[in-house]
């Protein structure tokens, strides 16, 4: 491999990085307020034995943080498996819708495997207790749309800072 050819690979890689984490911070922003104006931001700082909400909304952060870090993990993966086809990801609206989409899957996958599944058994732990399965609708949505921001705006940032 050629030096600049490696270079550009570095380069590709911090800005899918910087675009996965910009999407996530803004998907978390419209979640967490959707979480907040519902009454349910004290429901993630309880998760963490804590009763302030401005702690909630930190651990929201963090957990969006690493949402995002997860999802370039999976977009990578699937760019590896093309699932979608290289015409589509090569076109520019392609990948973005192709990122949009994955996005949207993400956020119910991390609903089943969060929300549903993983709150109630560390709810027990701390004394928060769900039901098992926890099929919470609200939250459903909010992690869909989540996913949804956070894909489109992957595949945006992404394809903005890439071209030249």
């Amino acid at each position: 491999m050629s030096v600049g050819r490696a270079v550009d690979m570095r380069e590709a890689e911090d800005e899918a990085f910087a675009s996965a984490v910009i999407g996530a911070l803004i998907a978390g922003l419209v979640f967490g307020v959707f979480l907040h104006r519902t009454g349910r931001m004290t429901a993630v700082a309880t998760l963490y034995r804590q009763d302030d909400v401005a702690v909630a909304w930190a651990f929201h952060f963090l957990h969006s943080f690493v949402a995002g870090i997860a999802f370039l993990a999976v977009v990578l993966l699937l760019s590896r498996l093309d699932p979608f086809g290289v015409t589509s990801l090569e076109r520019p609206i392609g990948f973005p819708i192709a990122t949009a989409v994955a996005g949207l899957l993400y956020g119910i996958v991390l609903w089943g495997s969060l929300v549903a599944t993983l709150v109630p058994l560390w709810g027990r732990v701390v004394g928060f207790e769900r039901p098992f399965p926890y099929f919470h609708r609200p939250t459903l949505i909010g992690l869909v749309v989540f996913g949804g921001i956070l894909g489109s705006l992957y595949g945006i940032c992404f394809l903005l800072s890439t071209r030249q």
